[in-house]
């Protein structure tokens, strides 16, 4: 059949024959006459035939192609060796693809992290733009993913507000971060804290571990969380208070709970809706932010704080100060938030500092505490103005 057709195409008639396939059969009735009809009409077969014949001799070049690189805890790359590829599949064997939708789109390099340890294919397919497929599979092992960590802890309710915790974790790397919501809000990374609640109430305390894959794979962290009830505090001076004017509304009061210094920021907060759920009904969030605190050591953090707390007026470059009503004072888009150094006339004043012994709540907590009274004055326009004594106290840790 292929002799054949390169004998039609040598043919005198070769310039009209050639357009055939594109034209229609009345056309040919008017080339040809009738005696050439059924010649006509083979020909159109045999060019037919030639053509598929022509494709199936001279197919698209395409072959699926690629490494894979395993490292460590679960970790795969990919890397893609294939050419003339389209569309592609990259299937990792435990229900995760990978599919690209252009040549230009397809990643040199393809990241996946396993969950689990065993053994799975890794299955790449590949089209090109006329359809034709190709496909690769690889099998491999992934060994050495960390058992999974279980968060586990004791705990024994002492005298005077005090619990010791004991932590009883399996397949962590021996880093703990304890935590509790209201005591004020601490935390602590020692291994078997003793904590002290200087109030009765419940409270929240939760352990967090991790193995040696700290985020992502499935059972490489874990946590556990208890509520304590504690009814033998020993008693202590409510840490917070304000007097005076505050968003067109009178007060005097005093509240329980306060963040006063935490791991990364030295901040006051007097009844927040934002941060760590303190509440309180009807009055609001001040907020205050000593500046140049991250990542200090705890005696680091006293000689700062020890450094700011000068009685006279305090610098806005020292102490970011915000308000609210009613939502997170973080966010600066709503009307009732506000900044203090948004109002060029605020006084911010520090009218007395008292440096003071302090029971450790928690291990890394500083032995010394600080009670500071701010006078605050601001004025926000349509009556949202601040005009009191804000009394504090700085815990350290």
């Amino acid at each position: 059949m292929i002799h054949f057709c390169l004998l039609l195409q040598l043919s005198n008639d070769y310039d009209k024959i050639t357009t055939l396939p594109s034209q229609s059969f009345e056309r040919v009735i008017n080339i040809f006459d009738m005696k050439n009809l059924i010649f006509v009409s083979v020909f159109f077969v045999i060019l037919w035939g030639c053509k598929e014949k022509k494709t199936a001799i001279f197919p698209a070049s395409l072959n699926a192609n690629f490494t894979v690189v395993i490292e460590k805890y679960g970790y795969v790359y990919v890397l893609n060796n294939s050419e003339k590829a389209v569309i592609y599949y990259l299937n990792f064997g435990d229900s995760n693809e990978s599919i690209g939708d252009s040549i230009k789109n397809i990643s040199n390099k393809s990241s996946h992290r396993y969950e689990e340890n065993g053994e799975y294919t890794i299955t790449f397919t590949i089209f090109d733009a006329t359809g034709n497929k190709a496909i690769l599979a690889k099998k491999i092992r992934i060994t050495d993913i960390p058992p999974f960590v279980k968060a586990d802890f004791d705990y024994e309710i002492l005298e005077d507000g005090k619990v010791k915790f004991v932590d009883k974790s399996v397949n962590s790397d021996g880093k703990v971060f304890w935590e509790t919501t209201n005591n004020p809000y601490t935390n602590s990374q020692d291994i078997n804290p003793l904590f002290i609640f200087e109030k009765n109430g419940e409270y929240s305390v939760s352990l967090s571990v991790a193995n040696k894959v700290v985020t992502g794979t499935k059972g490489s962290g874990d946590v556990k969380r208890v509520n304590i009830k504690i009814s033998n505090a020993k008693g202590y001076e409510p840490p917070s208070e304000f007097k005076g004017l505050f968003l067109n509304q009178n007060w005097n009061i005093t509240l329980p709970n306060i963040n006063t210094f935490d791991a990364t920021w030295g901040l006051v907060a007097l009844s927040g809706f934002s941060c760590n759920s303190f509440s309180s009904s009807n009055f609001g969030n001040i907020f205050i932010i000593n500046a140049g605190t991250r990542n200090l050591s705890t005696q680091e953090k006293y000689v700062k704080l020890k450094e700011q707390f000068k009685i006279g007026k305090a610098s806005i470059n020292q102490f970011d100060v915000r308000f609210s009503k009613n939502a997170s004072v973080w966010n600066g888009a709503l009307k009732d938030t506000f900044v203090l150094a948004n109002d060029p006339n605020a006084q911010l004043e520090i009218i007395e500092v008292q440096e003071v012994p302090q029971q450790k709540l928690i291990p890394e907590m500083h032995n010394k505490a600080f009670w500071v009274t701010f006078k605050i004055k601001a004025d926000f326009g349509n009556g949202n103005n601040i005009d009191g004594t804000l009394k504090v106290r700085y815990l350290i840790y």
